[in-house]
């Protein structure tokens, strides 16, 4: 029993915490001569001649919104019990997030109490605290998702796609290609970057700086394969890009391509950022997975139900082996 107390700190005090709650609430809201309904159930709140019943609260409290907000209680006091030593990184991940958030709005003239009141919080300390547990749930997910990599996955991504550093420009144009068809000329005759910026001001020169093999994936599938075979001083032919407009890639410098044992971690951590990026569940799979080690279990029928439908609706898996004693 003591063994399972500690092991359960976390879970039981929400427990407690919630039968305290419910405790003050009954003591508050129904006194011994409560006022019922015809069917006898207790009445939480009126106005006029609206009144909203104990059963009718409790059983909204168990829809989908509410059994996530549940779930995210959990996950939280699980993954806290995993990374214990990591609230200090918590902390930074919760700074930069805000501040590259803030900044963002900042730039339109917002203040910051207006972009605190658009994001949904009263202070900039309730903000930073759901952006710190927020770290503990993305940490577990990258995590997660590492396991689903092979080290064959990695070794067949290096092969693929290995290559040296690039200085990496890409010249665009969101309204004619005729101005770019210039740039090649000008490239061509050896001209410059800083030249070609000053001759076609109608032309945005982005300096894309060094670009590694393991960046392909904050690129366009209409820019990787060129990015991967650009040799030093060479550039592409004018093409369409769905981000960019027309567009011209041209590469400066190549460094030496890096051996694949110092690569393989770089790897491994660009192919969990692919995959969190490209399927948008896997923060749920994510956590159904952590759910299910801990052997998730529920003390009400109508939570567990609409439990294993969420386990469904969210996880690949689809299994609700998780919910069974």
């Amino acid at each position: 029993m003591i063994d399972f107390l500690k092991k359960n700190k976390e879970k039981i005090k929400y427990i407690i915490i919630g039968l305290v709650i419910g405790l003050i609430i009954m003591g508050i809201i129904w006194p011994k001569e409560s006022a019922k309904l015809s069917d006898g159930s207790n009445v939480v709140v009126e106005a006029g001649d609206v009144q909203i019943s104990a059963d009718q609260y409790f059983k909204k409290l168990k829809d989908n919104d509410n059994l996530k907000y549940l779930l995210r209680m959990l996950d939280l006091s699980l993954t806290k019990e995993i990374y214990t030593d990591a609230d200090s990184d918590a902390s930074d991940y919760a700074t930069k997030q805000y501040t590259s958030s803030y900044n963002l709005y900042s730039q339109y003239g917002y203040s910051e109490t207006q972009f605190l009141s658009m994001a949904g919080y009263s202070s900039k300390d309730a903000f930073l605290d759901y952006l710190k547990d927020d770290y503990y749930l993305q940490k577990y997910e990258g995590d997660y998702v590492s396991t689903l990599i092979s080290d064959s996955d990695v070794q067949t991504y290096y092969d693929e796609n290995a290559f040296g550093p690039k200085r990496l420009y890409i010249f665009s144009s969101t309204t004619s290609s005729t101005d770019l068809e210039s740039v090649r000329t000008a490239l061509k005759a050896g001209k410059s970057v800083s030249d070609i910026k000053s001759t076609y001001t109608n032309v945005v020169v982005n300096d894309m700086s060094t670009v590694y093999f393991t960046d392909l994936g904050n690129y366009s599938s209409s820019m990787t394969s060129y990015i991967k075979t650009l040799g030093k001083g060479e550039y592409t032919k004018v093409f369409s890009d769905d981000t960019y407009g027309y567009v011209v890639l041209y590469v400066s410098e190549v460094g030496d391509k890096p051996t694949f044992d110092d690569s393989k971690d770089n790897i491994r951590s660009a192919l969990v950022t692919q995959m969190e990026t490209s399927d948008s569940n896997m923060m749920y799979e994510a956590m159904i997975h952590l759910q299910t080690e801990n052997n998730i279990k529920f003390a009400d029928d109508d939570i567990e139900s609409a439990y294993k439908t969420y386990v469904k609706t969210y996880n690949k898996a689809s299994t609700s082996s998780s919910t069974e004693s």
